[in-house]
């Protein structure tokens, strides 16, 4: 090291001597003549402002780095500040909605909200704080807030808004809700198993029909349920019927496969009986007997009551046999 030093110093000295010397032997002459102005000085002296000016022009450009970057670094430092304060908030906003301090659960969930790494989770757990505590409209506008934070969420901002909805009962905003994902999503499992239900509470049949097809073409959706909710569907309508043409039309209109199913053919027989063709009702469930036994089918035939009881009972004993 410290031959490096003395290497240096002798180096920087003989640079010295031989600049003096050069500036000695020839000084050299600049003369700069503007705007009726002359300046006249030595080679050396120019080249030696130049330097200089250089110089300040480096040193002022670092001083503005390190002044901008000093404030980029109060900047980053407040926004960790207000993510770290937020993610606190959050923390407890969620551990009040949880043990049912619905208020400050969302005072802390929207405040933080701006500055949290996940604002769709502070807005929509912030709907739900409001929802529990019956404020319908914060509900609907923390739901839009969260909309307008994460546009590219709109699917699941809408399903948890439809949740809420269900959760009091009101099936038709829910349906609506729903209606406008599934225009944008049609196989969207989750909104039309939401929507199927809505469609049941609300007694809308042609719409469980509708919604419970769609569902039975999705293979990771509940097929048993679609498929409950359609024979609950047209077992609904056929109960509907006011007389027995309409319930024989209701009939012909279900799906040859569906006609096949006892517990419908048993709800066309009550609603043919209902409707005061007790005659079509044991005519149509001897056929369907006959072509395959079914006890809740025979219960179904012994209260019928046709105009034929004794050809009726024969019938019935045939199948203790």
């Amino acid at each position: 090291m410290r031959l490096r030093l003395i290497a240096f110093a002798l180096t920087a000295l003989a640079a010295g001597a031989l600049l003096g010397w050069l500036m000695q032997r020839d000084p050299g002459y600049v003369f700069i003549s503007l705007a009726n102005r002359t300046l006249e000085t030595s080679a050396w002296f120019a080249l030696a402002s130049l330097l200089a000016l250089w110089a300040a022009a480096a040193l002022a450009v670092a001083l503005l780095r390190r002044v901008f970057s000093g404030r980029s670094r109060i900047t980053a430092w407040r926004q960790t500040h207000r993510q770290r304060q937020a993610q606190r908030e959050t923390t407890a906003g969620l551990a009040d909605l949880i043990e049912g301090r619905w208020q400050p659960a969302r005072e802390a969930l929207e405040g933080a909200a701006a500055a949290a790494d996940a604002p769709l989770v502070n807005y929509l757990a912030a709907a739900r704080a409001a929802h529990e505590s019956g404020d319908d409209a914060g509900r609907d506008a923390l739901c839009e807030q969260a909309l307008a934070a994460v546009p590219e969420a709109a699917a699941a901002i809408a399903l948890a808004r439809a949740r809420m909805l269900s959760d009091h009962g009101h099936w038709r905003d829910c349906q609506t809700v729903l209606d406008a994902v599934l225009n944008q999503a049609p196989r969207h499992a989750e909104a039309l198993a939401l929507k199927l239900t809505c469609c049941r509470r609300l007694k809308d049949w042609q719409g469980v029909i509708a919604t419970a097809a769609q569902l039975q073409k999705i293979k990771t959706a509940d097929q048993a349920s679609a498929a409950a909710a359609t024979v609950e569907a047209w077992g609904a309508r056929l109960a509907a019927a006011d007389d027995p043409a309409g319930v024989r039309e209701t009939w012909q209109a279900i799906p040859r496969k569906l006609r096949r199913l006892p517990a419908l053919t048993r709800q066309y027989a009550l609603a043919l009986d209902a409707a005061g063709d007790a005659d079509g009702a044991e005519a149509a469930l001897k056929a369907a007997l006959n072509a395959n036994y079914d006890s809740d089918l025979v219960a179904t035939y012994g209260a019928v009551r046709g105009s034929h009881p004794a050809e009726q009972l024969a019938t019935a004993e045939r199948w203790l046999a």
